[in-house]
């Protein structure tokens, strides 16, 4: 990532500096490793590379517990902490010219990173309130954005994040990585 975009993050995050504390290069790719890392962490950015090199993501103030997560749960396994620092942003759009960009989140919407509170989900890896989905493998088309997602953030479409048209908003994350922010 070059120098400007890493400018822009820390202008939007008021961090003066990210280390990377996960990275697909490196680690495997599973629900059970980036929960393990997430737990309890603040000032995070979740960055996704595609294989057309868009270069998007969301940054999060704060990640529940394991403990908070592993309660028992009503209604579903994916737990989430409300999060009205939470936004989206898209540093590299290989369709537009205008990025780097942040999509802050709608007011009055329970916008957050959801957890599973077993860890062994099949297939999504994360799931951001009706918004991202990213699943296993990588370099998979698998993994989409929600056309939901301009109910939760100011986006005018799943298009500001991916730079194409596409009516179920896929993309083929090619790299994933994980800041932490201070």
């Amino acid at each position: 990532m070059n120098l400007s975009l890493l400018e822009s993050l820390k202008q939007w995050t008021n961090c003066t500096q990210f280390q990377i504390i996960y990275d697909t290069r490196v680690e495997e790719f599973t629900i059970q490793q980036i929960q393990r890392i997430l737990y309890g962490k603040d000032n995070i950015v979740l960055l996704i590379q595609t294989v057309e090199n868009d270069l998007f993501g969301t940054y999060h103030s704060q990640i529940p517990t394991k403990r908070i997560v592993q309660q028992p749960q009503q209604f579903s396994n994916w737990v989430g902490k409300s999060d009205e620092n939470i936004f989206l942003f898209s540093l590299n759009n290989h369709n537009s010219p205008n990025t780097p960009l942040k999509f802050l989140s709608k007011a009055l919407t329970e916008t957050c990173l959801c957890l599973n509170t077993n860890e062994s989900h099949f297939e999504i890896v994360l799931w951001i309130s009706y918004c991202i989905n990213l699943l296993k493998p990588l370099n998979s088309s698998k993994s989409f954005v929600f056309p939901s997602i301009k109910d939760y953030f100011y986006v005018n479409s799943p298009d500001d994040l991916l730079g194409k048209p596409n009516f179920m908003s896929t993309f083929i994350p090619k790299r994933f990585l994980i800041l932490q922010g201070n």
